[in-house]
């Protein structure tokens, strides 16, 4: 059990305060003025314990006051982590203990006295010093359990960082294995279409089939390299890259803003709303054009908010077009990246025919759960 300090120094002083009610009659005006001062130096005794300990040797010599020269000593026990500083206190108040038991003016003394002296003083050095390196020691011992048990929990924190690390290369070795293959067949064979085909717009729809694949096995790539190295996601700075591969005609406005230093979560949440929305337009819409727009707003914080607009498709490319069947959970997914983000997505068709879709998404500092988690949810698809 620990004691305050405050504790401590009401255990030490009021007892030696009281001591000296006990020499009034007996001790000379200069012996108690010196007494009274050497109480008062128990004050001081944590910060200058061994300047304490000198100073009350004379109290000790005069054989009046023991509990003061015994605190003394014991603070020095405590804290000065020299031995010999230590040994050399306790051998000071042993023979300054001694004093007065020594023969007097006669030179008499007797044999049972002496042993007595000798054992007062010896219980007054030895009793302080024991206790004093005692509580030193279980302080230490103390600091140390702490040590251990901190460095046990960066081991266990490293174990379970371990454990994740090659849960998720596990998973990257099972989506390498199930996905990649078949996602390159499908570029293999959209690539021998456009070999063989005469057809020029099933040659471009082909290439576009063929590009998105290689665009899908690069993105399947650093998703899987995320996965086992926790790599960067891709994010606003990814954008021109996405819009070039997604075989449709898109005016990107807002870069400046692209640039500016938005979080991670926020920047990867973006750009698979824009990924999606393209899709979408890629599927539902075609022969659309799309506009995808980044803006920021502050109404209560700095807020990046991302729009993404297609007009209406032309009706010869929807008649030529073929329908690729969705799974309806693209937007969904979306919205809730959104949300866990403190933000929210929008998304309806225009009066012109056209789609649009805006993604408002507030930095972490007012969003409703923290931006990273210890996982992140698979891109939607639709």
């Amino acid at each position: 059990m620990r004691v305050s300090p405050r504790v401590e120094g009401a255990l030490v002083l009021v007892p030696s305060a009281a001591e000296l009610l006990t020499i009034l009659s007996v001790a000379s005006p200069l012996e108690l003025a010196w007494h009274t001062a050497s109480v008062g130096a128990l004050l001081l005794r944590r910060r200058w314990p061994v300047a304490v300990l000198l100073a009350v040797l004379p109290a000790a010599s005069f054989g009046c006051l023991l509990i003061a020269p015994m605190a003394a000593l014991y603070q020095v026990a405590k804290d000065v982590r020299v031995p010999w500083a230590v040994a050399g206190g306790s051998v000071l108040i042993f023979l300054s203990a001694l004093v007065p038991w020594w023969p007097g003016e006669d030179g008499r003394s007797s044999y049972e006295e002496a042993l007595f002296g000798v054992l007062s003083a010896a219980m007054m050095s030895a009793g302080p010093t024991a206790v004093g390196r005692l509580v030193q020691a279980r302080a230490q011992l103390y600091r140390r359990i702490e040590e251990l048990a901190r460095a046990r929990d960066r081991e266990r924190a490293l174990l379970t960082e371990m454990a994740a690390a090659e849960e998720r290369a596990r998973l990257a070795r099972e989506m390498h294995d199930v996905v990649s293959h078949r996602i390159s067949l499908i570029s293999v064979q959209a690539g021998a279409w456009e070999a063989t085909t005469e057809d020029p717009e099933s040659r471009a729809a082909a290439a576009v089939i063929r590009g998105l694949g290689a665009a899908t096995l690069r993105e399947l790539r650093q998703l899987l390299g995320a996965l086992r190295f926790a790599q960067r996601p891709p994010g606003l700075g990814d954008l021109p890259s996405l819009i070039r591969s997604s075989g449709l005609p898109v005016r990107c406005l807002g870069e400046p803003v692209a640039a500016l230093p938005w979080t991670e979560a926020v920047e990867h949440t973006a750009y698979r709303s824009v990924q999606e929305a393209l899709t979408n337009i890629r599927k539902h819409a075609p022969g659309a054009e799309a506009t995808v727009s980044l803006s920021r707003e502050t109404p209560d914080g700095p807020v990046l908010v991302v729009d993404i607009h297609s007009t209406r498709p032309t009706a010869a490319a929807t008649a030529t077009a073929v329908r690729i069947p969705g799974g309806g959970h693209g937007l969904s997914g979306l919205r809730e990246r959104a949300e866990l983000l403190g933000g929210r997505l929008e998304a309806a068709p225009q009066k012109d025919g056209g789609f649009h879709v805006r993604v408002t998404l507030p930095e972490p500092r007012s969003a409703k759960t923290p931006a990273t988690g210890p996982a992140e949810p698979q891109p939607p698809t639709t």
